[in-house]
């Protein structure tokens, strides 16, 4: 009896090992502790990339040949000890030297930096892609060939080797479907389930009738929104969303600098079986490195 029960407790821990191992393998993306000279310097190979949360709902993704910014707002709480990426902030100084693609989903003023448009006087290879909305809401964003592009919602454009589906917004503007070196990425902009009366049936519904362009869709990286004023009706459909659609990874926005969120906001998900890996993201500048795996 008591080899039978050392063997199964030696099974037992191999089992739990092996889980372990494959439950950590499974996670398409680390945490990095290099500086943002050496990642801005590194080359990602296709479908890989090194993703930058800046603040509320903006990110920055560096991919094999292109830095793409989403919704960049600096916001409030800068650190003082650090600067640029590191701190969540963009500074065209220390992105000069990369192929910069700037999505602006609408013209909120969370969601739209509008002194972005001086980047161009720094960066030398830039362009924007905004909703209509941002175009109406300052001139300056007019549609102008190969550096401002405006897509209208349920669109579709590619901008030389970038492909941009863009979906309508259940708040205003767009959210964006990018393919590009090797990955699709999602950015929900303000599209999320605003379920402010608890509706039971909500959910079901965004995620089948008003996330229908995503069908299909084979998502590597989503950025979603999970405002914690919506934790007791959904996170704003961040659950529906990553059930149906099954992205490799998802990190959370429209948080508003409030981190510790993260924690239960990545609880719910587990607690409904979510099959998409978690990003709990840290504060500003928190940085990980994405690499494609096959789904299981």
């Amino acid at each position: 009896m008591r080899h039978h029960n050392a063997a199964m407790a030696g099974f037992l821990c191999c089992f739990v090992a092996c889980c372990a191992f494959q439950s950590q393998a499974a996670t398409p993306f680390r945490r990095t502790e290099k500086s943002t000279s050496e990642l801005l310097q590194s080359a990602p190979g296709n479908g890989e990339a090194i993703i930058w949360h800046l603040y509320h709902s903006g990110f920055a993704l560096k991919t094999a040949h292109h830095l793409l910014i989403f919704d960049y707002w600096p916001g409030n709480h800068v650190p003082a000890d650090k600067k640029g990426l590191a701190a969540g902030l963009i500074d065209p100084n220390e992105i000069k030297g990369e192929d910069v693609i700037v999505f602006i989903s609408h013209e909120h003023d969370d969601h739209f930096y509008r002194d972005c448009i001086e980047w161009k006087d720094k960066v030398k290879t830039i362009r924007y892609v905004v909703s209509p909305e941002v175009s109406r809401a300052d001139k300056r964003f007019a549609s102008q060939e190969d550096s401002i592009i405006s897509i209208a919602p349920n669109k579709t454009a590619n901008i030389k080797d970038i492909q941009v589906k863009t979906l309508r917004s259940t708040d205003s503007g767009v959210a964006f479907l990018v393919k590009t070196d090797g990955l699709t990425i999602y950015h929900s902009g303000d599209h999320a389930c605003w379920n402010w009366n608890n509706d039971p049936n909500m959910e079901s519904r965004f995620a089948t009738e008003l996330l229908k362009p995503l069908e299909g869709e084979d998502i590597d990286i989503a950025m979603h929104v999970c405002d914690p004023r919506l934790k007791t009706s959904g996170w704003g459909g961040i659950g529906a969303f990553t059930q149906k659609y099954k992205p490799r990874m998802v990190a959370p926005m429209h948080l508003m600098g409030k981190y510790k969120e993260t924690q239960e906001i990545e609880s719910f998900l587990k607690s409904i079986n979510s099959p998409s890996s978690f990003w709990a993201i840290q504060g500003r500048g928190d940085c990980v490195i994405y690499q494609r795996e096959k789904k299981g």
